[in-house]
């Protein structure tokens, strides 16, 4: 009964994501052999979590991207002169952090619209979580060519 509560009372303070590691909790035995703080830094780790993951889905919902793309998916092998390391530094939004401009030319059909369709340069963040940890968003514009 007392568990029932508790959960209730996670919800109604919209903390759903802890709400329900405490109910995966309650089913597993294996969990009650933790001290206290470690099932409570569990539950606070699984509430933070689950709050990123929501902001992420928004932000990608509100960017519109025409395309599902990642920064693993850049197909190197075309001869489009990508240098795989700069990407690789491109994706760690390190320029963001600096309040630096990221600028791209090439040629028509080289592919230009790929990279700058992640939301910071960062789909791949939605993996590795170094983009959007840093709170980064971003909007792309699309400028007519003079």
């Amino acid at each position: 009964m007392l568990a029932n509560h508790t959960l209730d009372k996670l919800r109604g303070l919209k903390l759903t994501g802890m709400a329900d590691a405490f109910s995966q909790q309650l089913e597993q035995p294996d969990s009650h052999e933790l001290s206290f703080n470690e099932r409570f830094a569990l539950l606070v780790d699984r509430e933070t979590t689950h709050r990123e993951n929501r902001r992420l889905t928004r932000l990608l919902q509100l960017a519109h991207l025409k395309q599902n793309a990642c920064v693993e998916d850049i197909d190197y092998k075309h001869k489009r002169a990508l240098d795989r390391s700069q990407m690789a530094a491109l994706a760690t939004c390190d320029w963001i952090r600096a309040h630096h401009n990221l600028h791209i030319t090439a040629p028509t059909g080289t592919g230009k619209p790929h990279p700058p369709n992640y939301p910071c340069s960062d789909r791949s963040c939605c993996r590795d979580d170094h983009c959007h940890r840093s709170k980064a968003s971003a909007i792309r514009l699309n400028l007519p060519h003079s």
